[in-house]
């Protein structure tokens, strides 16, 4: 731009010296050829004249922008020095975010210490553990071996026992068909008393043949009282003990009487 501006202003000094000499020659000569000059020095003049303000305008638009992009920079170097005071904030900030860091890692190692220690401690007790577990199966195995072992002869034992209980069975099984058999039989055949003498309670008011009935009595049995279990009143078959007058007879006299019947041969 400077330099544009100092191309016009020697521009319109060459064209005003210019000027200045044509007017002189025209006055010292008066010739035809200087008409000719003369109209294309005018020409030449208004050119450049109109090249003069064309740039002049074209100046003033690049002043205007100039001023455009001064008012811009200005804008930039005001944010350029908030982004310089947020960056020096942040800067800050992350100062004391790596502090904190370096204290928040720093208390991991030391978890992690403790951790890798804790580690140790329970791979040696797991070593521990595992070793009790191998005995523990090891003894385990031996026991069930020896189970295996012990069950072997036991179930031999059972079949044995139960070879031996199925033959009973069988033999049961074969007295109780026999046993069933003479149950029949004795069903199908007449009844039959034993022989001998000897006799039996009646019942029903009869006795069965070759038996005869016989019926006796004891009545008016005198009792101290009616009660306490003195006279307890049943009746069996045909036979009975039972009370006289309920139980009582002349004032303070209590009777039972006793009737028994039996079949005899």
């Amino acid at each position: 731009l400077a330099i544009m501006a100092a191309w016009l202003r020697a521009l319109s000094c060459a064209i005003l010296l210019f000027g200045i000499l044509l007017g002189g020659a025209e006055a010292k000569r008066r010739r035809p050829e200087s008409g000719i000059l003369m109209a294309s020095m005018q020409d030449s003049i208004s050119l450049l004249t109109s090249m003069t303000t064309k740039m002049t305008i074209q100046l003033d638009e690049a002043r205007t922008e100039i001023e455009q992009l001064k008012s811009e920079l200005s804008a930039s170097q005001s944010k350029m020095a908030q982004l310089a005071d947020a960056t020096s904030s942040l800067k800050n900030e992350s100062k004391a975010d790596i502090e904190e860091l370096k204290n928040e890692l720093a208390a991991s190692l030391s978890k992690m210490v403790q951790l890798t220690d804790a580690t140790s401690s329970l791979k040696n007790e797991s070593k521990a553990d595992i070793e009790e577990l191998k005995n523990e199966l090891l003894n385990s195995q031996s026991k069930m071996v020896q189970f295996k072992n012990e069950s072997k002869e036991l179930t031999s034992e059972l079949k044995s026992h139960l070879s031996t209980t199925n033959g009973k069975v069988d033999s049961l099984e074969e007295k109780q068909v026999e046993l069933e058999s003479t149950t029949s039989s004795l069903k199908n055949e007449p009844a039959s008393w034993p022989e001998g003498s000897y006799c039996f309670l009646s019942k029903g008011g009869s006795c069965p043949v070759g038996f005869a009935r016989y019926i006796g009595h004891v009545k008016g049995i005198y009792t101290p009282a009616n009660s306490g279990g003195y006279t307890q009143p049943i009746t069996f078959g045909d036979s009975s003990i039972a009370c006289r007058s309920s139980c009582s007879h002349g004032g303070a006299s209590y009777n039972a009487d006793l009737v028994i019947t039996s079949c005899c041969k």
